[in-house]
Order: C-alpha cells, then sequence, then structure tokens
C-alpha cells in the first residue's frame, strides 16, 4: 500500500517529520492514497519554509518527492524611517520610495 508523508528542514538543517496520517480511497482507477498538509496557524516564521511530500509504496525503490514552498505577502504593521536628526512614524504607508543620496 502507497505511503505519504509530509517532511521539512528544522532551523539546524535536519529533516523533520511533520504529518504521517494518510488516507486511502476507492475511485474508478483502484485506490487513491492522499494526504492534505494544513498549517493551522501560518504566520511570517513559514515565508521561505519548503514542505515536501514523499510517495512510497515498498522499501525497494526511492520515494517519490514533491515540494511545495510558502511565498506570501503579509501586511506592515508599522514602520519607522529615521535619518540625521528626523525621525517620523508611518504606520500604514501606501507607497515608499527611497533614493541613494
Amino acid at each position: 500500500m502507497p505511503r505519504l508523508i509530509w517532511v521539512t528542514e528544522d532551523s539546524e538543517g535536519r529533516t523533520r517529520v511533520i504529518d504521517t496520517t494518510f488516507e486511502v480511497t476507492a475511485s474508478e482507477d483502484g485506490e487513491v492514497t492522499q494526504n492534505s498538509l494544513v498549517i493551522k496557524r501560518l504566520n511570517r516564521k513559514h515565508f521561505g519554509q519548503t514542505f515536501t511530500c514523499l510517495a512510497s509504496n515498498n522499501n525497494a525503490t526511492e520515494p517519490v518527492a514533491t515540494n511545495v514552498t510558502v511565498d506570501m505577502r503579509c501586511k506592515i504593521f508599522g514602520l519607522s524611517l529615521s535619518s540625521v536628526g528626523t525621525s517620523r512614524e508611518i504606520p500604514e504607508p501606501s507607497e515608499l520610495c527611497f533614493s541613494r543620496m
């Protein structure tokens, strides 16, 4: 029977298993094995993190893998700009332009 697991790398670069649950359901083509990864509290620390789904059906072959990388944009909570002698708070900027002087 095929087996699906989700893994990711921790901050030290070690592979960490996140989810080993999967379900097998019947379809017109036979049995289908599926696993859905749910991240309950997705936040900024997940940006750029790659999750890998590994599918294996026996010990004689290498697992097949596919990757999903989190690419999200979060609203800016606040921004503080400062230069020599001045400081300015910008709580919700709509557009910022920077130039090198």
